[in-house]
């Protein structure tokens, strides 16, 4: 039997069941809760460029969530932000910097761990809000210090100098 559905078709169908939970889980969620683990097996089965685009369609939402849930710190979100970084344009790519210089607060030695090729230390190691006023920028430095401070891991010295160096400019 001869099948007429376009390999593009196919694809979207594939595409749209294995990101169902991202569509369930946002009309779920409180403030559009999406599961990290769905959002690894997306990117697993169909690209990270792919999944970018189905989390920004629309008004974002599902993007967003996503942000929220990266600035949080917990590992499970910080793998998220490193398969995404790989796939994701100028705009999207300061979103995952902001959320990770957030995260930096809360989880230093797992941000500090993805510091590489992907994630230049000085791009998490900033204040992540456009034209901050000097409180925030206080504010945010003295967290991100006090986290840098708790992180005891010699394999990591080199990447917690940076950034203090670079919290500091």
């Amino acid at each position: 039997m001869k099948s007429y559905a376009s390999p593009k078709l196919l694809r979207l169908a594939v595409f749209s069941v294995v990101l169902c939970p991202l569509a369930h889980s946002q009309e779920l969620g409180a403030k559009g809760a999406v599961e990290p683990k769905a959002v690894i097996d997306a990117i697993d089965s169909h690209g990270a460029a792919a999944v970018v685009r189905e989390l920004s369609a629309g008004k974002g939402s599902q993007w967003d969530a996503v942000i929220h849930g990266i600035e949080m710190g917990t590992p499970v979100w910080l793998d998220v932000a490193k398969k995404l970084l790989k796939a994701t344009d100028a705009g999207r790519t300061t979103d995952l910097y902001f959320a990770l210089s957030l995260a930096l607060t809360r989880n230093a030695a797992g941000v500090l761990s993805m510091a590489g090729p992907d994630l230049p230390i000085d791009r998490v190691c900033s204040v992540p809000y456009i034209e901050p006023d000097e409180k925030t920028i206080r504010t945010h430095r003295t967290r991100v210090r006090a986290a840098l401070r708790r992180v005891t891991s010699t394999h990591l010295d080199s990447q917690k100098k940076a950034c203090l160096n670079a919290i500091d400019r």
